[in-house]
């Protein structure tokens, strides 16, 4: 199990931080993936969101500088390379999976949100 808890100073996985509170648009990101990831969870379905869908939801959100599709997968790419330096293995596979087929990327099964 990934445990993921939302801190004053950033956001922790299995108590390890591993996004500061000034990666904001990272945060933002991993927010989205959570919000789809509860929902799929309460409706039995794990369905992901594609890199477009990302972007567009982050420009709603106020983050005017998500220029393109490739800015928000190098996004995903910083997250993933993060947990996988905390934790000093590869997780992040687990933490964010990337379906090449469909293009989508979603949190893994194993995550869970610990609310305080």
């Amino acid at each position: 199990m990934l445990f993921v808890s939302f801190e004053s100073d950033g956001i922790y996985l299995n108590g390890l931080k591993v996004i500061d509170q000034k990666s904001r648009i990272q945060i933002a990101v991993l927010k989205i993936l959570l919000e789809r990831h509860f929902f799929g969870y309460i409706n039995g379905t794990h369905s992901g969101v594609n890199a477009l869908q990302l972007s567009d939801v982050l420009r709603k959100k106020g983050f005017l500088s998500i220029e393109s599709e490739k800015h928000v997968r190098q996004l995903i790419y910083r997250i993933k390379k993060n947990v996988s330096e905390k934790f000093g293995k590869e997780i992040s596979n687990d933490f964010i999976k990337s379906s090449q087929n469909f293009g989508q990327y979603r949190l893994g099964k194993n995550v869970v949100l610990i609310c305080s």
